[in-house]
C-alpha cells in the first residue's frame, strides 16, 4: 500500500502563494482586518504578529492566544464571542483569498516535482491513497493551468477544504469549554478519515511538505512510533521531501522533540530525505533518490 502525505511545502513547490504569510499580504486579509481589528483581541493579535513574525502561523498564533487567554481565566463574554465571530470570518476570508489565489492569480509550475508527482500518479495511479492538509482543491488544477498539469484526484482532506476548511488547533490546545470552538475537532464539519490505520498499513509513504508540527502531531504519532519497532517499520519506506537543508533539520528536530529517534526511525525503516532544492541543482544523488522513488511508487 502507497499513501502520499501533502502539507503547504507541495502547494509552494508548484508555485502557489498559499503560505498564511502570503494570506496576510492580500486584499482579503485588509478587508478583514477593517471590520474587526479595532473592537476584536484576536483579531488585533493575529494583525501584530502578522507584522512581527518571519514565520507567520496563523494556527499557531491562536492556540498561543487561547492559552494565554486560559493562563489569566479571561473568559469575559464581550471578548469570547467575537472572537468566535472572527474566526469564523477567517475561514471565510481565506476561502475567498484561495478561490482568487487558484482561479485568477498564479500559473503553475509544471516543471515542479509536485507536478511530477501529480502526473504520475494520473498515469500510474501511484497511490491507493492521499490526504492534504492544505485547504486548496487539487482536482480543478487542470483547469487552471489550462490543462498543462494534470489534476489530482481522490484527495481526502484532513481538515477540508474551500467553504468548508477548518481553522483552529489541536485537541491539546486548550484545556476549557470557554475556546473549545477554535479545537478544529469541534468543528461542524471536521471530516472522518483512515489517515491513522491507512499510514499503519502502508509499506510505501510519501510525506511532502509537511513539517509533521505539533497541531497535527496526533495524526502521525502512531505511525512513527511504530516505524522505530522492528517489528512494525522493517519494510517501510518513508520518503519525506522537504525544501532545504534548513527545513530537513527542522523536521527532524520536531520528530526529536516527539520522542522520535532518527537513528532507531533510519535503523529499522528505509527513511530517505528528498530536498527539492538539490534536485532543481541537478545534484546526482538527489535525483538518484527521486528516480528509485518514482520506480517504487509505479510498481503495482
Amino acid at each position: 500500500m502507497k499513501v502520499l502525505i501533502i502539507g503547504n511545502g507541495f502547494d509552494l513547490d508548484l508555485g502557489l502563494k498559499t503560505k498564511y504569510s502570503d494570506f496576510a499580504k492580500s486584499e482579503e486579509w485588509t478587508d478583514l482586518f477593517q471590520n474587526n481589528r479595532c473592537d476584536n483581541n484576536l483579531a488585533d493579535y493575529l494583525f501584530k504578529h502578522s507584522k512581527t513574525e518571519e514565520w507567520f502561523d496563523i494556527e499557531k498564533c491562536i492556540r498561543d492566544y487561547v492559552q494565554g487567554k486560559e493562563s489569566k481565566r479571561d473568559y469575559d463574554n464581550n471578548i469570547v464571542f467575537p472572537d468566535k465571530w472572527f474566526l469564523d470570518d477567517l475561514e471565510r476570508k481565506f476561502d475567498k483569498y484561495l478561490s482568487s489565489e487558484l482561479i485568477f492569480r498564479t500559473p503553475l509550475n509544471k516543471n515542479s516535482l509536485a507536478a511530477q508527482l501529480i502526473a504520475e500518479n494520473k498515469a500510474n495511479s501511484c497511490f491507493d491513497s492521499i490526504y492534504s492538509f492544505n485547504f486548496v482543491e487539487y482536482n480543478i488544477l487542470n483547469e487552471i493551468a489550462n490543462g498543462n498539469v494534470e489534476s489530482l484526484d481522490n484527495v481526502q482532506y484532513v481538515h477540508g477544504f474551500g467553504s468548508n476548511l477548518i481553522f483552529g488547533i489541536d485537541e491539546e490546545g486548550c484545556s476549557g469549554n470557554h475556546y473549545s470552538f477554535t479545537k478544529k475537532v469541534m468543528h461542524p464539519n471536521y471530516p472522518s478519515t483512515n489517515i491513522i490505520p491507512d499510514l499503519e498499513k502502508a509499506n510505501e509513504v510519501v510525506i511532502f511538505g509537511h513539517s509533521i508540527n505539533s497541531i497535527d502531531w496526533k495524526y502521525f504519532q502512531m505511525f512513527f512510533e511504530n516505524s522505530c519497532k522492528y517489528s512494525n517499520g522493517l519494510h517501510k519506506h518513508i520518503t519525506i521531501i522537504t525544501k532545504d537543508d534548513d527545513s530537513k533539520k527542522r523536521l527532524k528536530e520536531n520528530l526529536n522533540n516527539f520522542g522520535i529517534s532518527i537513528t532507531l526511525l533510519s535503523s529499522i525503516s528505509h527513511l530517505e530525505f528528498i530536498e527539492t532544492v538539490s534536485y532543481y541543482k541537478g545534484e546526482y544523488e538527489t535525483r538518484d533518490k527521486v528516480g528509485e522513488l518514482l520506480t517504487r511508487i509505479r510498481i503495482q
